[in-house]
């Protein structure tokens, strides 16, 4: 009942559906505007409403980033740094869905960035796919010169067995919140202080990235455990 409860919820938001295999949520294009120096997560659902195992596979159309603007890319569960060319999403059993997800990673300039992923069935070439696009907007925010401040913040060591010391020359770091590849938040402290050790041991190897928050300003720094 829960799996068909889920299907129809998303074909509730269905605005493509490709040819009767899955349905794409809320559509084919996901577009961001962030800040200088920060970064979000953000995916598009794809519902298998067939009565097999779906068996998705994707191929890279176009990545056009600019002025340090990046993509992530995750096909469900599966991550990767950037946009490979071409994959496999794991397959989705009927009733249940799977996600484009991606890292919107802006830098230090004003720019639109855009990538396009070609999505299709493997176990039915014949039939058309999807094309999904990314597409981010990096925006100047409230006037603060983030390059500045990510100067100001020291995160080390990195690479880490898990044990990081944070420190900052001269503003205040309010609250540090650290974030796996698929966006899930695995770490939350309150600070009150310039100086700080995080304990990070008991996550597992791998990339995380670490948001720091600064009154209205919010830093980010990617860090990777290797113990």
């Amino acid at each position: 009942m829960k799996r068909i409860l889920q299907v129809m919820f998303f074909a509730s938001l269905l605005s493509i559906q490709s040819f009767a295999q899955y349905a794409i949520s809320p559509n084919d294009t996901l577009e961001r505007t962030l800040p200088f120096y920060s970064l979000t997560y953000d995916s598009i659902h794809l519902a298998n409403t067939s009565g097999g195992k779906l068996n998705l596979g994707w191929k890279l159309v176009t990545y056009d980033t600019l002025n340090g603007t990046y993509f992530d890319f995750c096909a469900s569960g599966n991550c990767w740094l950037g946009v490979p060319d071409s994959g496999s999403f794991p397959m989705i059993d009927p009733g249940d869905f799977g996600w484009a997800g991606f890292h919107f990673w802006v830098g230090s300039s004003t720019a639109t960035a855009r990538t396009r992923i070609y999505v299709y069935d493997k176990d039915n070439l014949s039939s058309s796919g999807d094309t999904l696009t990314i597409i981010l907007n990096a925006v100047s925010g409230n006037g603060v010169n983030n390059i500045s401040l990510e100067n100001q913040i020291f995160v080390g060591p990195n690479p880490t067995k898990g044990i990081i010391e944070i420190s900052s020359k001269s503003i205040p770091i309010n609250a540090v919140e650290v974030f796996n590849l698929v966006g899930e938040r695995v770490y939350y402290s309150k600070l009150d202080f310039n100086n700080a050790i995080l304990n990070l041991t008991a996550l597992n190897d791998g990339i995380y990235f670490t948001t720091f928050h600064s009154g209205n300003s919010i830093i980010t720094k990617k860090i990777i455990i290797n113990k």
